[in-house]
């Protein structure tokens, strides 16, 4: 089977390459607004693309032409929180992705445990097994978009 994505729908392409490209992990991104305010929203495209030095990346869609609040985040204060969801923080992790306001916290909406990080200011998940405390390196938008304008950021963990 052939399919040209020139000719789908971009739910189907999304389903596509998620379906594909596995296993799949999902980045649930932690950041910090420059007025303090915590951010957590899980990222279906994010991986480990290099280990001398350590990189990760995450790609964050945009919807109606607007950034999303980590993105704006990240682009800010230039740190985020990569953490690693296990099976039993699934459900508090699907309840991130949901568009709230960028003045609400979703630590306290997801009802998960904020804590510290050693380097960076944003908090990470507690509940998490592994974090990656990362710093911005490089950020990318990708030209050429039809649905929303995805915005790349390639990223240095610690």
């Amino acid at each position: 089977m052939q399919l040209n994505p020139d000719n789908l729908e971009q739910s189907a392409i999304y389903k596509l390459l998620t379906g594909a490209v596995i296993p799949r992990p999902i980045g649930w991104i932690s950041s910090i607004s420059e007025d303090g305010i915590n951010n957590l929203a899980p990222f279906s495209f994010f991986n480990a693309v290099g280990d001398d030095p350590p990189h990760v990346m995450f790609s964050a869609a945009r919807g109606n032409n607007t950034n999303k609040d980590t993105l704006n985040n990240v682009l800010a204060t230039k740190q985020f929180a990569v953490n690693m969801v296990t099976e039993d923080l699934v459900e508090k992790m699907n309840t991130t992705a949901q568009a709230l306001h960028p003045d609400e916290d979703e630590f306290i909406h997801a009802g998960v445990t904020a804590i510290s990080c050693e380097k960076i200011k944003p908090m990470r998940v507690k509940e998490c097994m592994i974090s990656l405390e990362c710093e911005l390196v490089h950020h990318y938008s990708l030209e050429n978009h039809k649905f929303g304008a995805p915005q790349s950021s390639s990223e240095k963990s610690s």
